[in-house]
Parts: C-alpha cells; sequence; structure tokens
C-alpha cells in the first residue's frame, strides 16, 4: 500500500448519531494506522441510507474504510449504497451463503430470508470473510479510490483491521516498532523529542503516537533495520530513563526478565494501591521465580506488625511521608529476603487529602542492596483509579530505573543507609511533602 495515500473513514448507522452507541472504531483504525506509519486524515459519520452512502465514497479519495450496516435487518443499507457507488448490481455469492447457513445450523438458529441478505455483495468486490462474525465484509475499487467495508461491532471491526487490513498496510512499509514510556507528559515528550519529526523525514521513517494513561507509545516506522535504530537512537538519547518498554516486552516482561537476569528477586509493601504492585509483577508466567511474597499494610499498626515501621515515625510524619515508606521498602526486603523491596504510601482520593499533602501525594520507597530510594510524585490525573494506575507504573519504573543500571534520576534521592533509615527521626530529604 502506497504510504503517501489518503486515508479516511465513514461510520454509518443512525445509533452514532442519535446517542445510543458510542463510536470505538476510528480509535482502533487510527491505532492499526500508526502502527504502520500511516494517520487518518478523517472520519465522518453519517445515517444508515443509500444516497448518503454513495455520495461520502463519492467524496472519497485514495483509501477509505467502511463500518456498520452490514447486518441483515432492511437499515443495512452499506452494501446498497457501495452498489450505487461502483454503479453495479448486487450479486448473491453462493460460497458466502453456505458458510452463513453452517454457521446458524451450528448454533441453531433458524435461517430466515433476512439472513440472507449478508451475502449479497457488489459485483466485483473481494469479499473479505468474516473471523469473528457472520456479516462477510468486502473490498471495493472504483477510479483511485479503494474502500474496505467492514461490520460495525467493535469486536468484528477489531478483527477485520487486523485479519484484512494490516496486512496489506504492512507491504513495502518497511520495518517498524514501538516504545513504551512513562512518567511525563504527551506534552513534555514532544517537548522533549523536538527534532524528531525533521530527523524522520531525512531518514525515510514515520512517527507516531499514542498516550493511553499511564503509557505513552512511540511508533516508529522506516524502510530500513538502520534507519529505524537511528530513528530509535534518537528517541532513547532524549527519553530513555522514561523508557519501560519495547514492542511485545511491557513493563512486566521487562522487570521479569531484568530479575531473572541478575538472579534477583522483588517484594512489595502497599499503603494505596492494594497488591496492585504485585499483582502488575506477576502479570506473566514463571513470576513466582522473582516474587515470592508480598505485604498489603494499610493501618499503622499492620505496618509496624508486619514490616517494622517505627510507631514513634507513623505518629510523627504520618503514614504518608518519605520517612514511613522508606522504612516499609526496608523492612519488607528484610522480612522477605529479597533483593529489591517497593514500597508505596499515598492518597489516592477522592477524600483524606490536605493542604500540606492532597490528593495525588504519593510517596515511593525502594531498598536495594546499596540502600534505600526515595521519590515523591504528586498525581495530576483526578479519579482514584488512575492515581493508583499511575502509581503502580511509576513505582515498576523506578525499580526498572536500579535494574538497567543507571545512576542518577532527577526526581529520587538516595541511596540511604538502612540504619539511618530505620531511627525514629528517619530520613531528611529536601522533597519532603
Amino acid at each position: 500500500m502506497q504510504r503517501d495515500s489518503r486515508i479516511s473513514m465513514i461510520c454509518v448507522g443512525d445509533e452514532l448519531l442519535d446517542g445510543s452507541i458510542r463510536d470505538l472504531n476510528m480509535r482502533t483504525l487510527g491505532s492499526v494506522l500508526v502502527d504502520h506509519g500511516l494517520k487518518l486524515d478523517s472520519s465522518k459519520v453519517i445515517r444508515d441510507g443509500v444516497d448518503l452512502i454513495s455520495e461520502a465514497l463519492e467524496k472519497a479519495v485514495g483509501i477509505v474504510v467502511v463500518s456498520g450496516g452490514l447486518g441483515p435487518t432492511q437499515d443495512d443499507v452499506t452494501r446498497d449504497g457501495a452498489a450505487a457507488w461502483a454503479g453495479v448490481q448486487l450479486a448473491e455469492d453462493r460460497e458466502s451463503l453456505e458458510t452463513l447457513r453452517r454457521r446458524f445450523e451450528e448454533r441453531n438458529y433458524p435461517f430466515t430470508d433476512n439472513n440472507r441478505r449478508q451475502a449479497f455483495f457488489p459485483v466485483g468486490a473481494d469479499i473479505l470473510p468474516n473471523p469473528r462474525g457472520s456479516a462477510p465484509g468486502f473490498k471495493l475499487k472504483v477510479a483511485g479510490t479503494t474502500a474496505y467495508f467492514f461490520p460495525g461491532v467493535p469486536s468484528e471491526f477489531q478483527a477485520f483491521c487486523e485479519t484484512h487490513l494490516a496486512p496489506e498496510l504492512a507491504q513495502g512499509t518497511g520495518v517498524r516498532t514501538r516504545l513504551y514510556f512513562h512518567g511525563l507528559g504527551e506534552s513534555q515528550l514532544e517537548t522533549r523529542l523536538d527534532g524528531i519529526e525533521a530527523l524522520a523525514k531525512e531518514l525515510g521513517s514515520r512517527v507516531g503516537y499514542r498516550a493511553d494513561y499511564p503509557e505513552i507509545e512511540v511508533k516508529l516506522a522506516a524502510d530500513s533495520d538502520e534507519a529505524l535504530e537511528s530513528a530509535v537512537a534518537f528517541v532513547e538519547s532524549k527519553i530513555g530513563l522514561y523508557a519501560i518498554g519495547r514492542d511485545d516486552e511491557d513493563i512486566s516482561t521487562r522487570v521479569g526478565r531484568l530479575l531473572m537476569e541478575q538472579g534477583a528477586t522483588v517484594t512489595t509493601a502497599e499503603s494505596c494501591t492494594a497488591g496492585g504492585i504485585a499483582a502488575k509483577i506477576t502479570d506473566i508466567s514463571g513470576s513466582s521465580s522473582w516474587f515470592e511474597q508480598g505485604f498489603v499494610t494499610y493501618s499503622n499498626a499492620a505496618k509496624h506488625a508486619l514490616i517494622g515501621v517505627s510507631n514513634q515515625t507513623l505518629e510523627r510524619y504520618g503514614a504518608v511521608s518519605a520517612q514511613v515508606v522508606t522504612q516499609m521498602a526496608a523492612g519488607a526486603r528484610e522480612r522477605a529476603g529479597a533483593t529489591h523491596a517497593l514500597a508505596v504510601s499515598g492518597i489516592a482520593g477522592p477524600g483524606g487529602g490536605t493542604a500540606e499533602k492532597p490528593v495525588g501525594t504519593v510517596h515511593f520507597g525502594l531498598a536495594s542492596p546499596e540502600g534505600v530510594y526515595h521519590q515523591l510524585i504528586h498525581f495530576r490525573v483526578r479519579t482514584r483509579e488512575r492515581i493508583r494506575a499511575g502509581t503502580v507504573y511509576s513505582a515498576l519504573a523506578m525499580l526498572l530505573w536500579r535494574l538497567d543500571g543507571q545512576s542518577e534520576h532527577p526526581n529520587v534521592r538516595g541511596p540511604f543507609a538502612v540504619e539511618d533509615v530505620n531511627t525514629p527521626e528517619g530520613i531528611t530529604i529536601e522533597t519532603d511533602a
């Protein structure tokens, strides 16, 4: 597929315009395109109507993906609009008809005349089997425009994109990779990557972004491995500190791989994430090799009894403090006999915040062989769920920082000696809330 082709989308359905359902397919298509170094130029939502569909297709240039209107009911008229656009008749495809009949028989559903409508296609169309549902799709070329017609059901639309569209997009698009980052906003990322567009043009590569909190994905595509790795090197030189994964290696997989390579283990002590960090670490098979146990200690009594946090420290500084979270990390590491320990204590909201410690205040502790580290983050996101999700990722990113052997971090303080951490006075740092 030509990379300079214009790509648009037409979403068909009255229900998309009267508020009955929310369109999810544009996001799916946009993500698929960016994976291949392409971008969606425009998207249009129209009602069910033969003339409306035909007119929208007449205005399309290059490549257009049409979703919806391929069902069995009378208002499913996308195939009729496509035939009108192409100036051809609809014809029944016997193979599609038999496939539909078998599908209904296997499920003990009655096959009616309206179901038969799904086996009719514009003459000359390439029929695209449905990998997940009943309605086939099709592809139709008219003059300089190639149109793909997919079902509107989001799960089926996604399957069509993966099965029928992505392979064609991949033709001639060279090599590509996806880099994942956490710890900086999308605007910060673009600022730090100033110059990437010019470099991409020079290298003949393409760049795209996708923000899906708490991750930001940078997608790179190029015509050669050399050009791709040059673009990757540029990105890593600017924001490598915030890297958490690449391609199929997500943050959990990367943590597990590095722990295995280093023969290391990790434990957790959580006071605002309810075991979320432990759950993320154990997302992948084999995680018992590097994670044996964790501690969920919401009350002060649990912090003292299970991981040895000083009652005096708790009373003096409060649970959400640098002094307590570093004692949590040191205590968890000692109790579990682990190489590393991650600890978090914060205010996830919606209540519990104060002027000194507003909602979104989270302290992080990391106990490692060389000592104990601390980090303070004020999350600006508004919901409890997003604060907790950001906390989980930030904790694992802090661990990755150490596992990768990076010596400096602008927001991390330490290492502090364990004996200093465990005094009733605790540590003294500039970033205390």
